[in-house]
This record gives structure tokens, C-alpha cells and sequence, in this order.
């Protein structure tokens, strides 16, 4: 059966995310005058969670991202550009998160 190849450019890229997305989710709630208690209650996540992603001590799956994003009135998607250079959520990686979702 054949591996995989070693891709160290997605895994570098997984890593800036990882290491960006806790004060990313934080500028955009706070820009959008929530506390952690009021985007709560705009997106269902607990405020819990907010704290431990904010923290850097959690890494929201991909369903609790949309929710973020929806709290924080961002996409997660930009369907003409996946893969164009600017800012997102993760703070000024590639869009593949998305142009919407930072404003």
C-alpha cells in the first residue's frame, strides 16, 4: 500500500493556524463588542470553551469554528478565493478561511 507523501508545507501551515487562531478569535470577538458570556450566548459554544480557545489550551473542531465564526458575523469560506493570500482568522495566513471571515 502506498504512504503519503511528507508534506511539511501543510503541516507548517496547520501549525501557524494552531499557533495564531487563540488572539485571532479573541481581536474578532472583542472588535465585535462581545464578552466571552455574550458571544455564548449569540452561538451556542460555552463560554468555557471560548476561554480555552482564546487560551490557546483548545482547538475548536471544524463545527465549533463555524459557530465562532457565525458569533463573531464572519464566514468561514470565501468559495472564489480557497486559497488567496490575505488576512483570516488565524491572522493574515492564506484564506482558506476565508476573506468574510475577517470582515
Amino acid at each position: 500500500m502506498p504512504t503519503a507523501p511528507d508534506n511539511h508545507d501543510a503541516h507548517d501551515y496547520a501549525e501557524r493556524i494552531r499557533e495564531r487562531l487563540p488572539r485571532r478569535l479573541q481581536e474578532l470577538r472583542e472588535a465585535c463588542g462581545l464578552s466571552m458570556y455574550a458571544l455564548w450566548m449569540k452561538c451556542g459554544v460555552s463560554r468555557d470553551m471560548i476561554s480555552r480557545i482564546e487560551g490557546g489550551e483548545s482547538i475548536p473542531t471544524l463545527h465549533v469554528a463555524a459557530r465562532l465564526a457565525h458569533g463573531v458575523e464572519k464566514t468561514l469560506m470565501n468559495p472564489h478565493h480557497p486559497t488567496s493570500t490575505g488576512d483570516s482568522w488565524a491572522g493574515g495566513l492564506t484564506r482558506m478561511s476565508a476573506r468574510r471571515f475577517v470582515g
